[in-house]
């Protein structure tokens, strides 16, 4: 067994071996990083991603959409192509599957190893998430482990978001849970819910709904709400909604 934090190519590597055949039989192509894409309109992709954290990777699964801009200051950026596809609406779970990996029966090699991390640097690892530490052979079990009981939540997840109008549902419940657990989530996904709005026909709700983002992200690389990046959302969701 080798041991040995894992890189994000390997990291990368493993996620495909593992979920890849699944992921292409459902129309999935390999995307930049660690990201899988599935166009299913012109403004809807899906997307599932292994997201690097600290001493962890983690599942998440959502939309991206090519009509809404993912940063507003000092100017509008946007992820209109496929391979720039990137989180809009998403579900990321912080409850642990039944099934998710074992952190080690008491007197295993994992079990000793993921004590030691904690001991060390304070890490225990959140639920569904697969160490980079414990080197390739146990992210490779780990990642196997994980992803039998997410294909079947990430796939009922995307189901519910096949068209905007189900999005905007995914949203709505996004933010709900967010505002339930007392976390503000950044104004990415609120933004979001303003433009499918818009691009649903329901222009001034969109507006009203754009003024009450919340005006700062704790996401990296969300930008603060300021008023001249309101004022250019606004004329960018006036775009969308005559679309």
């Amino acid at each position: 067994m080798t041991i040995g934090a894992i890189s994000a190519e390997g990291a990368r590597r493993v996620f495909a071996d593992v979920a890849g055949p699944d992921l292409e039989s459902e129309g999935f192509s390999p995307g930049r990083g660690m990201v899988w894409a599935r166009a299913v309109s012109e403004d809807l992709v899906h997307i599932i991603a292994l997201t690097r954290l600290k001493w962890e990777f983690k599942l998440r699964w959502g939309a991206s959409l090519p009509f809404v801009p993912h940063a507003w200051a000092p100017g509008l950026r946007w992820h209109r192509s496929i391979d720039d596809s990137r989180f809009d609406v998403f579900e990321w779970p912080d409850e642990a599957s039944p099934h998710a990996p074992s952190r080690g029966e008491p007197g295993s090699f994992v079990h000793w190893a993921r004590s030691a991390l904690h001991s060390i640097v304070g890490i225990r690892g959140t639920p569904n998430s697969v160490a980079e530490c414990l080197g390739e052979d146990v992210f490779r079990k780990e990642m196997s482990a994980l992803w039998k009981p997410l294909r079947e939540r990430t796939k009922a997840w995307l189901e519910r978001a096949r068209t905007l109008g189900d999005v905007l549902e995914r949203a709505r419940e996004q933010i709900a849970e967010d505002e339930s657990r007392g976390w503000n989530a950044g104004p990415g996904v609120s933004v979001a819910r303003a433009f499918l709005l818009a691009r649903l026909g329901r222009r001034d709700e969109g507006l009203r709904a754009l003024e009450l983002v919340q005006p700062v992200g704790v996401h990296v690389g969300e930008s603060r709400l300021d008023e001249a990046s309101l004022r250019r959302l606004r004329a960018a969701l006036e775009r969308a909604a005559r679309r």
